[in-house]
């Protein structure tokens, strides 16, 4: 189906999205932070980005707005464990498409997934 990268500091968390991810029927791409999202993002050209928000050194709005800068065009799914809407409206406000909450359910993910590749 879909080609999506999934940026998370957090092994667990990444291999679990895979999991929802693959049994959904996309291929999936791992990065381990926003330092590596435009590197993993220009050289895999996915459908779709999934980045965690908290993360060590540079978090996923920062990452977000830096690749939505070179890349405009990219859909980017914000996750977090966080239910701040301040952090909704700030995602939105640089591009974000969607935001998807921990603990992961498979109906939200699938329904996030389809509103991006739409």
């Amino acid at each position: 189906m879909a080609k999506i990268l999934v940026v998370d500091d957090n092994d667990y968390t990444r291999l679990m999205l895979q999991g929802i991810l693959v049994s959904e029927g996309h291929d999936v791409i791992n990065a381990k932070d926003g330092e590596e999202l435009v590197e993993a993002y220009e050289a895999n050209k996915p459908d779709v980005v999934m980045l965690d928000v908290v993360m060590p050194n540079v978090d996923g709005i920062t990452a977000a707005k830096e690749l939505l800068k070179v890349h405009p065009d990219a859909k980017v799914i914000i996750e977090s464990a966080q239910h701040v809407s301040q952090l909704q409206k700030e995602a939105e406000d640089i591009g974000i498409i969607g935001y998807v909450t921990k603990p992961f359910d498979v109906e939200s993910i699938s329904a996030v997934i389809k509103k991006a590749l739409s």
